[in-house]
């Protein structure tokens, strides 16, 4: 009789231990700001929805050193089951055959189509007529304000509301303004590896008719000259911090010490969570890069979810469906 409860108890314990077996999706990603604290709400509440699956989720260095920690784990078989990858980059690494294409049975199986997502997104999901991705947001360039600063310097309406800015000239002036008023101007990392001058450089040279390169050649010449002028011209002239990095560009706008900040979209939840937490003393707002010339072009990306092509260790089965089931709850 002893042996017959015994048996059964560890029958018992076996599948019990087996029912509430997890199977665990590795996630990579490189959010750090405020996307980081949703990432890690989204993460924190797929996991809490259901026990099938936990995702284990690993953040990176942020730009070169990630991606090249992907490609590089990818090849080897040792990379991520899903990873989050800028849609910028996309057709080069489906072309190298960087990652996994995604079936539209597989993404119908968790009630995802491509119907649900804006077409400019979902075509650039897409390579050869063939899905890689699943788009997660899209982040345009932005320009914050703290109403406190701007309504001392004069640039706000009755409403409280920042005045419309339809010119480089209306720009320029309303930094001055500030300046006089004792404030900074307006916050952007601008140090040697910074990404914001680049971007705000194509989004000035889009605002002028200008482009890069056509037909393999670079097209920008003088044009491109004068805007990179026009975006030092703010350090030159006292409305701007020189030699920023990221974390104090942002640091300099929820202290309170610049009027203006030219950044993601992706850092409106670092404001939202910090006025909640009382930690940001000041109104603010948030309204599209300003129209400086003749359009009113700005610099945009979107982040995705892929899951990378592991060399010799292929994603399927159990695996494949939390990796999908993740996704769809994002």
């Amino acid at each position: 009789m002893k042996r017959i409860l015994i048996g059964l108890t560890l029958t018992t314990a076996a599948l019990s231990a087996h029912a509430s077996a997890q199977t665990t999706v590795t996630f990579w990603d490189l959010f750090s700001g405020g996307d980081g604290a949703r990432m890690q709400q989204l993460v924190d509440g797929f996991n809490k929805s259901q026990t099938a699956y936990k995702v284990q989720r690993t953040t990176l260095a942020w730009g070169v050193p990630y991606y090249t920690k992907v490609r590089t784990s990818a090849a080897v078989g040792q990379g991520p089951n899903v990873a989050i990858l800028h849609l910028s980059r996309l057709s080069g690494w489906a072309d190298a055959k960087i990652l996994r294409p995604i079936t539209t049975a597989e993404l119908a199986g968790v009630g995802l189509k491509s119907a649900d997502f804006f077409p400019k997104l979902w075509n650039a999901s897409t390579s050869g007529g063939q899905a890689y991705a699943v788009p997660l947001d899209t982040h345009p360039m932005v320009l914050y304000y703290n109403k406190d600063l701007a309504k001392k310097a004069g640039l706000t309406d009755a409403n409280g509301d920042l005045k419309p800015i339809t010119s480089l000239a209306d720009f320029n002036a309303d930094l001055e303004a500030v300046k006089k008023s004792g404030a900074q101007g307006v916050s952007f990392e601008n140090g040697p590896t910074s990404y914001m001058p680049w971007r705000i450089w194509l989004a000035l040279l889009a605002q002028q008719g200008g482009s890069i390169e056509q037909n393999n050649k670079l097209t920008f010449g003088n044009l491109g000259a004068s805007t990179l002028t026009t975006i030092t011209d703010w350090v030159k002239n006292g409305y701007a911090a020189k030699n920023v990095d990221y974390p104090t560009s942002v640091a300099q706008f929820v202290n309170g010490k610049a009027a203006f900040m030219i950044n993601g979209a992706w850092e409106v939840p670092t404001l939202v969570d910090g006025a909640k937490a009382g930690k940001i003393k000041f109104g603010y707002g948030v309204v599209p890069f300003p129209k400086l010339y003749a359009t009113q072009n700005t610099w945009g990306d979107s982040h995705a979810f892929v899951i990378p092509n592991n060399v010799g260790n292929p994603l399927a089965g159990d695996k494949l469906n939390g990796v999908l089931k993740f996704v769809a709850y994002a």
